[in-house]
């Protein structure tokens, strides 16, 4: 078969039909401006100790809760508190927040809404 000059053939060429690779239905897109959004649940929390019970981007760093490059961080409110955490910088649901300022802690954003 590869007697002749010219005789290769490129990869995915099935004889003249229409290729696998567009036959297969292209579905949706990731769009370019998307935020790469992490989520924690408080009851994620409560297994690690941090200084001071300061919660932060800067600490979730440190400690390698976080890896990698992330826009924005967001605690939702799944699990129970037992700590005072004091939350520094970071996005809180609504049920989250209320957890931790009944458990005595605070929540400090300079966050614009």
């Amino acid at each position: 078969q590869h007697a002749r000059s010219g005789g290769v053939k490129p990869p995915g060429f099935e004889g003249g039909q229409m290729p696998l690779l567009l036959r297969i239905p292209k579905r949706g897109f990731t769009p370019l401006n998307r935020d790469n959004v992490v989520i924690y649940n408080l009851s994620r929390l409560e297994e690690y100790s941090f200084p001071d019970n300061t919660v932060s981007y800067e600490t979730l760093l440190d400690l390698g809760i976080l890896k990698g490059k992330f826009d924005r961080v967001k605690i939702l409110g799944n699990g129970d508190v037992t700590k005072a955490y004091k939350i520094v910088d970071l996005e809180l649901s609504a049920s989250a927040k209320e957890k931790i300022e009944s458990a005595g802690g605070q929540v400090v954003s300079t966050l614009i809404p």
